[in-house]
């Protein structure tokens, strides 16, 4: 189910209005903005041992890995196509460039499509406008490219194996990250031995019945055997 109303058809007049090429130094301002926008933390809990009736579970302390928003990068892209190249007019009267430059996902779905759209426009029997589509999708190529590399500079850094590593030994060396594990390792051993108590009391229990069940059986033989030489048989 949709919930924006009605899709926009990119025209010809649209490319004519349109900048076909964005300066190295605009380039490089928008990609810096929006690459940190599109990575995202991916938490990690690694347990430590199992939690009991209402009290909460102890986890290690491991830092965040990070991974690209793929969410936050098309709609990051789209505001670039749509207001700084194409200068859609709905478009670069809504937003703001200096605010949060990425579109919402209403109004990507209304552009659904809209290179795709262009890209057709390369057949155009005009010259002058299939020249100008070449140039416009190049361009936007190049940003693109610029976009992902800096994406992929940043996943490498902030996912850096010596960082990290570095980072969960000072967050293991916490004094609370300490005490929370000193209180774990207490609360375990005291669960093995209450364990190793309930075996032991089962032990003597299986023996108690083990003895019981003996003195039965060999007052049931002594029985029988009375009773044959009673009778002689």
């Amino acid at each position: 189910m949709t919930n924006f109303v009605g899709k926009v058809k990119i025209a010809p007049e649209d490319l004519e209005r349109a900048d076909s090429y964005l300066p190295l130094l605009t380039k490089e301002a928008l990609v810096q903005c929006m690459a940190p926008a599109c990575v995202e933390k991916v938490r990690i809990i690694l347990p430590m041992g199992e939690s009991g009736g209402e009290q909460a579970p102890q986890t290690i302390p491991i830092p965040e890995i990070y991974k690209e928003s793929t969410l936050n990068r098309s709609l990051c892209t789209a505001f670039v196509l749509l207001y700084f190249y194409l200068k859609m007019p709905d478009i670069t009267g809504q937003y703001d460039p200096n605010g949060e430059m990425k579109l919402a996902a209403n109004d990507f779905d209304r552009y659904g499509g809209v290179l795709t759209q262009i890209e057709r426009m390369k057949s155009s029997r005009d010259a002058e406008l299939r020249d100008k589509v070449y140039a416009i999708l190049a361009d936007y190529k190049d940003f693109e490219k610029r976009l992902g590399a800096e994406i992929h500079s940043l996943l490498e850094i902030r996912n850096d194996v010596c960082s990290r590593l570095t980072m969960m030994m000072t967050m293991q060396t916490d004094p609370e990250t300490l005490q929370n594990a000193l209180q774990q390792s207490d609360r375990l051993a005291h669960e093995v031995k209450a364990q190793k108590a309930q075996v032991q009391k089962d032990a003597k229990e299986l023996y108690r019945k083990g003895a019981q069940k003996a003195i039965i059986e060999k007052r049931m033989n002594e029985h029988f055997k009375a009773e044959v030489e009673k009778y002689g048989c």
